[in-house]
């Protein structure tokens, strides 16, 4: 019978590579695939910001400039690098320098593909985890869990679209949303450090880093990214159109700007009477009753979202119609000059045909228009 051998390859890239600073600790997880034979070692390499690279090699158990550093733990503690001023000789790790560290899994195929780099800064904390963001009334609100270090300041990166910016506060004035439960520490803003405001119902991605600098802050690695979405009151809705009965008016309304939150109810106000409509789904349109007959009222409508009640629309005056039976006027007493509707019995729209005169018995004597 014949047997069907698959030669074996180089292995994948090892996953899940993390690194903290002080001295220089790494860890990851094996490759997905071996690549059909045994790991025999993995390479470590970290580059500086100057571009100086130092590399390890667990094929000998704690290389020199390292501790702790082996195939099977799969990690390594790395205390000395070389650096622009010292490029042949492994010297102590330099403080608030930039690192790019990558590993490669090695099996007796060659030489894998090199993990993702993972960043961080020499003599920094290691990043902040478990941040969260969430849009406030002109406000982005963050927590996250610190790490490790006897920390001095934050800084908040900022962006949305093209435009990336700051936020940098002490710790001493982190100022915690309410929903952020100790020992998770957070902040509440409005705007970044060069004093520009968020823009309201447009997505900010935010990650945060730590420093332990008491002065010319450099700061730890940031985090992972999180988004989130601030909101303010809605704008002023505009005034369409106005229909009038003997009693009633019906407002129509063009959408106000919800500025990043769904508007949930509109009121229509009909001054100066308490009379009030409200909506809250369907077409943007509601009617308020109880009104008088040839009375004249000042009608405007606003907007809420969960942010509160945002302005009112321009005051739109309207005069409620005198209402007329067929071609009969209304009982009146003396001269009485008003609007003239006549309403055709079966509709509900009011006809308009003009200025009508009142003699004293309340009949109409004559129709302008």
């Amino acid at each position: 019978a014949s047997v069907t051998v698959v030669p074996a390859t180089a292995p994948s890239a090892p996953r899940n590579v993390r690194a903290r600073p002080g001295s220089i600790v790494v860890t990851w997880d094996a490759p997905a695939s071996t690549g059909g034979a045994a790991i025999s070692h993995y390479l470590v390499s970290v580059t500086d910001s100057d571009g100086v690279g130092t590399d390890f090699s667990t094929q000998v158990s704690n290389p020199t400039g390292t501790t702790s550093c082996t195939t099977a733990s799969r990690s390594c503690t790395i205390t000395q690098v070389y650096t622009s001023e010292s490029p042949e000789t492994l010297t102590t790790i330099p403080t608030d320098m930039e690192y790019e560290v990558e590993v490669t899994a090695v099996n007796v195929q060659g030489t894998g593909d090199p993990s993702n780099a993972y960043v961080l800064v020499s003599g920094q904390p290691d990043m902040p985890t478990s941040v969260e963001a969430r849009g406030g009334v002109e406000v982005v609100e963050m927590c996250w869990t610190k790490p490790a270090g006897t920390l001095t300041a934050y800084r908040i990166n900022l962006s949305r679209g093209a435009y990336a910016s700051t936020v940098t506060v002490e710790v001493g004035s982190l100022v915690s949303p309410s929903w952020c439960a100790s020992p998770k520490v957070g902040h509440t803003f409005s705007g970044d450090d060069d004093g520009v405001a968020l823009v309201l119902g447009t997505t900010h991605t935010v990650t945060v880093g730590a420093t332990i600098s008491t002065s010319d802050y450099v700061f730890g690695v940031a985090s992972d990214a999180v988004t989130a979405v601030p909101y303010g009151l809605p704008g002023a809705p505009s005034i369409a159109g106005i229909t009038t009965t003997s009693s009633t008016a019906t407002v129509t309304w063009n959408a106000a700007d919800d500025r990043g939150n769904a508007i949930t109810a509109y009121t229509v106000y009909a001054v100066p009477t308490g009379e009030t409509c409200g909506w809250t789904s369907g077409a943007l349109s509601c009617t308020i009753t109880n009104l008088t007959g040839n009375d004249t009222y000042g009608f405007r409508v606003e907007a809420t979202n969960d942010a509160g009640t945002g302005p009112a629309s321009t005051t739109v005056d309207a005069t409620i119609d005198l209402h007329l039976h067929g071609n009969e006027g209304l009982l009146a007493h003396g001269n009485v000059r008003g609007r003239v509707v006549v309403v055709v019995e079966g509709d509900t729209l009011a006809t308009r045909v003009g200025h009508g005169e009142f003699d004293h018995a309340g009949t109409l004597a004559r129709a302008h228009g």
